[in-house]
């Protein structure tokens, strides 16, 4: 019987009457910001047994059709579509066309398919700081949640968004990204539910942008990676216990006084004193960066705005730490202050 399947990464433009037994491993709805109800068209992801996935549009005319008959996470055969090339910004698969589903389409329900149920093609730090934050593709990621900001809002064409910044650490580095809306929520059910532990989610088809990824309320969805991720000894084991982490170690402050080569460590110390005598703050712009001040004025060197009108203040504290044998000196920025003190600097 899956001989009269057609694999997924045969599809080609041309031909439509392609037979499909596929996963929906994410599916979305495209709505006006003023009616958030009234969809123009609903997005999907499908995947089949070999891993193959392609995007799949139903537009307006089709939805009353379709809407309500595809759930997200089941399996379905798939009949009779108009294939076109895969374009524009925002693409959520890498594959050269997508489908569109259309009068002459037929979908029925399957049960008891060996199909992946999330279908992640997971990208690491490194490879997305090497797309300059420019990509037509969202992208999958995986990460320990190592710090997330307060609460905040932006208000934009009289439209108030909620959102949080959090950075997120794999073996290869750091990566900071934003959560609007309902994603706050998620997060912060994530970090009730972890407690004391650090937890390791995976954010599927995300945008980039240029200080990092953003996750939108219409495609972004979290999960959890691992339940367990305790904050000292189970959490180094964690680290240690696997090869593409090893270079995550746990270090002496005596270590790192030697170390020759640049790279993420992990100390264990105490807070001993908070230095006074430096500027325990500083100012930032709305990208996240520091500003530098002149005659009143202010001017951000990262995104290159030469009169920036709304600066925030950010925490910038020196801490002496002792490790039980070493003192040294560290900089503890915003988030990591605002989660210590529970209050933020402005």
């Amino acid at each position: 019987m899956e001989g009269l399947y057609d694999l997924i990464k045969d599809v080609y433009q041309g031909r439509q009457n392609w037979r499909l037994k596929a996963r929906i491993v994410r599916l979305w709805e495209l709505c006006p910001m003023e009616q958030p109800g009234s969809p123009f068209a609903i997005e999907m992801v499908v995947i089949d047994a070999q891993g193959g996935k392609i995007q799949a549009t139903i537009r307006k005319p089709m939805i009353r059709k379709f809407r309500g008959a595809l759930v997200e996470g089941r399996v379905y055969r798939m009949i009779f579509f108009g294939v076109v090339k895969n374009t524009g910004s925002y693409r959520a698969c890498r594959h050269e066309f997508k489908l569109l589903f259309h009068g002459k389409t037929r979908v029925v329900e399957c049960e008891g398919v060996p199909i992946p149920m999330y279908g992640l093609s997971l990208m690491t730090t490194e490879d997305i700081k090497n797309t300059g934050g420019r990509s037509d593709y969202l992208i999958d990621f995986m990460g320990i949640l190592s710090v997330v900001s307060s609460e905040k809002t932006s208000d934009r064409s009289g439209r108030t968004t909620r959102f949080i910044v959090m950075e997120m650490n794999d073996d290869k580095g750091m990566i900071r990204c934003t959560m609007l809306e309902e994603y706050v929520d998620a997060i912060n059910v994530h970090l009730a539910e972890a407690g004391d532990e650090l937890p390791v989610l995976w954010c599927s088809l995300v945008g980039l942008t240029l200080n990092g990824f953003e996750i939108g309320a219409s495609i972004g969805v979290i999960g959890e990676g691992y339940k367990e991720l305790p904050l000292k000894d189970d959490f180094l084991g964690f680290f240690q216990g696997r090869q593409s982490w090893s270079c995550m170690l746990q270090k002496r402050l005596a270590d790192l006084f030697f170390a020759w080569h640049e790279g993420n460590f992990i100390v264990l110390g105490t807070i001993a004193a908070v230095q006074k005598d430096d500027q325990w703050w500083y100012y930032d712009c709305r990208c996240m960066k520091a500003v530098n001040e002149d005659g009143g004025e202010y001017f951000c060197p990262a995104c290159c705005c030469m009169n920036v009108e709304h600066v925030t203040p950010r925490f910038k504290l020196k801490l002496e730490v002792f490790d039980g044998e070493d003192t040294t000196a560290l900089i503890l920025f915003d988030s990591d202050a605002e989660y210590l003190l529970g209050k933020s600097c402005a």
